[in-house]
This record gives C-alpha cells, structure tokens and sequence, in this order.
C-alpha cells in the first residue's frame, strides 16, 4: 500500500514541481528549504543507509539474509534470476 501510494505520488510530479521548493524542519527546530527532487532523493539514500547497516548486522551475527545487490533485485522482480 505505502509503495503504491508513492508510486502514484512520483507519478504525477513533474519538471517544475520537482524543482519547486519545500520547507521542512528537523528535530532540532531548524528550518530548511530545498527542491523536491532533492528530498526524495534523500529517501533513497536513506533507506539505502539502512540496508547496509542491517546486512552488517546480519553478517556479524552470522544470520542469512536476503541478496541486498541491486541488480539482483531487479533480477529477481523481472523473473531472471537463475538458481
């Protein structure tokens, strides 16, 4: 559900309103202004941040965890994976 409403989200954005400027402010209070493209972006990035430090996690514990390259993603959503 979340990644369908996302999806529908970036869907509809356009060149302008990617540019357009958002305002946000952090946990400290402080006030920030930068382009939308720029703060989803930062999702991707973020999440991405959280990948690597679970799949450090699993690694030193030992646990299995699942293919955390890209390009095995893809793979894998397209049906291409080869076992």
């Amino acid at each position: 559900e979340v990644q369908a409403e996302m999806r529908a989200y970036v869907d509809v954005q356009t060149d302008e309103s990617l540019l357009k400027p958002i305002t946000y402010s952090n946990f400290r209070g402080e006030t920030f202004h930068v382009p939308l493209w720029e703060m989803l972006a930062h999702i991707v990035n973020h999440e991405t941040h959280h990948r690597g430090e679970l799949a450090a996690m699993y690694a030193l514990m030992g646990v299995e965890h699942p293919e955390d390259e890209m390009i095995q993603y893809f793979l894998n959503a397209s049906g291409q994976k080869r076992f």
